[in-house]
């Protein structure tokens, strides 16, 4: 029976997902597996189907209008309706906007950095990137 004294040499010896036990349950891809989780072939996509059914005739439409008018429409449609499906569709218009990073009064935000520096060199470096020299940045 394992002490507490065994726990704790075991948990510093190895680091998480480390330890041998963890390691022999780990199973390698193996590729074409069928059978195995992961994303499906192109075949068996489904935004590659529905891709290849946007330009076809919708049946049930009684104006014989694309797949792609029918779906478009019933957007548009909803958009009007609801809020939320005109934001979703705006969204992927006009795409999404950008949320400023500001503090709780609206003001701009202010990041202290410190730098722990074993050598001279590093030390160097560091004042250096503090002063914004020698970073090729545009």
């Amino acid at each position: 029976m394992a002490t507490e004294k065994d726990n704790s040499t075991l948990k510093a010896r190895y680091k998480p997902g480390m330890h041998p036990n963890s390691r022999r349950n780990l199973r390698p891809f193996q590729p074409g597996n069928k059978f195995g989780k992961g994303r499906p072939t192109n075949e068996q996509c489904i935004t590659n189907i529905v891709r290849k059914l946007l330009p076809a005739t919708c049946e049930a439409d009684k104006q014989k209008r694309t797949w792609m008018e029918v779906l478009a429409t019933a957007l548009m449609t909803n958009a009007v309706k609801s809020p939320a499906f005109m934001g979703q569709l705006l969204d992927r218009i006009e795409g999404k906007v950008p949320l400023a990073l500001t503090g709780a009064e609206g003001e701009s935000l202010q990041a202290n950095i410190t730098f722990r520096v074993k050598s001279k060199a590093e030390q160097k470096l560091a004042e250096e990137i503090a002063e914004g020299k020698g970073l090729d940045i545009e």
